[in-house]
């Protein structure tokens, strides 16, 4: 489990595909010393595990099937990555609940500043733009954001200085490619509402004598 609260951005090393996978290497924040392996790391807000670690530099495997769905997939060496620790008990929930299951990849329409900061429009698919709420919460390349406006096919985010600084959103551009994880709150409440009229309906449908056993 993860904030959203990006601590620090990583400089990736080198990408090796092999038949198991994908290891990246990936310069370390200050902090990660605090690591062992088999421990969870968000980068660019996909949960993966650290494989090993040494001097300035851990490693992560990444799986066909992630690769496939996250923008991981460009990764190469010189790329800036967003680094989070996982949630500790105890710890500040500054941010919102961010799983690091990124549910697709969307593009950055257009940046626009305003005054200081600078509003990003993501263009996304109907089916991840029914999640988007105004003042809501979404992560963006693993960064907590809270959307400003909701757009029939695209979502605004406006992104403070500090972020900016913070995060490898400072050298996005149009075109770009971000790994989108929506609310998991949303989903829940969507699971729970479609599961329950799921049941009725069945229910309805088997006293009618539409459904029938064998």
């Amino acid at each position: 489990m993860f904030t959203g609260l990006v601590e620090k951005t990583g400089i990736v090393q080198s990408v090796v595909t092999g038949d198991g996978g994908t290891v990246v290497k990936v310069t370390s924040p200050p902090g990660t010393d605090e690591f062992h392996v088999g421990e969870s790391i968000a980068v660019n807000g996909v949960c993966l595990t650290v494989i090993g670690f040494r001097g300035d530099q851990f490693d992560v495997e990444i799986s066909p099937e992630t690769l496939q769905k996250s923008n991981l997939v460009n990764l190469k060496k010189g790329d800036c990555v967003n680094i989070e620790r996982a949630l500790k008990v105890g710890g500040r929930l500054g941010g919102h609940f961010v799983n690091g299951h990124v549910d697709c990849v969307a593009v950055i329409g257009s940046i626009k500043k305003y005054g200081d900061s600078m509003v990003f429009e993501i263009r996304a698919d109907d089916n991840i733009m029914r999640y988007m709420v105004y003042k809501g919460s979404v992560a963006v390349n693993g960064i907590s954001l809270t959307i400003s406006k909701v757009l029939r096919s695209a979502f605004e985010v406006t992104v403070l200085p500090y972020t900016l600084l913070q995060t490898n959103l400072a050298s996005a551009k149009p075109g770009d490619r971000v790994n989108i994880e929506v609310d998991i709150i949303g989903k829940y409440v969507e699971r729970f509402v479609k599961g329950d009229k799921d049941a009725s309906l069945l229910d309805a449908l088997g006293k009618s004598g539409y459904l029938k056993e064998d």
